[in-house]
């Protein structure tokens, strides 16, 4: 249970009243010593929820400021998925293929979890912690498969009918094109 002692009177104890955004209320009665010598109210403010950062590779690899400043590289406005995936890439070659190799990719062969995979869940994580922004949105081209993808646009977001699709930069707007995934296969190491 909460409480708090009243800041002016050491020995008046008020146990405080929960409101519904999890802020307690309290309320000294006495009205003498404090500012206006009538009854003194406050609040007791919770602290804010912890919320995980970024660990293991993801913090070996700064994704935390390499994944927004990818995005960045792109403009102003919401991106698809597979462009700031490309961006990233092209950025920290080394690295990303580092995560090929541990994960895989859908452009070598089909994988539950793939570097794809890891690097939207750390976008999300970051997210999570105002460091980017997430939209949900259609995926296009070679991400059509997804029929929800993630879009993301740097902070504060821009409007959202200011976005940017794989086939708006890529093409992969037919079946031979994405079966050939050549643009993705040119960033991802060893796939020309």
């Amino acid at each position: 249970m909460t409480g708090m002692v009243c800041h002016f009177h050491a020995d008046e104890w008020s146990p405080g009243r929960r409101l519904h955004d999890g802020t307690y209320a309290h309320r000294c009665e006495r009205t003498t010593d404090h500012p206006s010598d009538a009854a003194w109210s406050w609040l007791e403010v919770p602290e804010p929820p912890q919320i995980p950062g970024l660990h293991g590779l993801a913090e070996e690899l700064h994704l935390d400021r390499e994944l927004p400043a990818a995005l960045a590289a792109l403009g102003n406005g919401w991106f698809e998925y597979g462009l700031v995936e490309r961006s990233y890439a092209r950025s920290r070659p080394d690295d990303f293929a580092r995560m090929v190799a541990q994960w895989g990719h859908t452009c070598i062969a089909k994988t539950q979890y793939s570097t794809s995979s890891y690097l939207a869940g750390t976008l999300a994580r970051l997210s999570r912690l105002a460091v980017v922004a997430y939209h949900p949105g259609v995926g296009t081209g070679r991400w059509s498969y997804d029929s929800e993808i993630s879009w993301w646009s740097s902070v504060p977001p821009g409007p959202w009918t200011e976005r940017t699709s794989w086939v708006d930069v890529v093409g992969d707007t037919d079946e031979a094109s994405r079966k050939a995934d050549a643009e993705c296969r040119s960033y991802v190491e060893g796939r020309n």
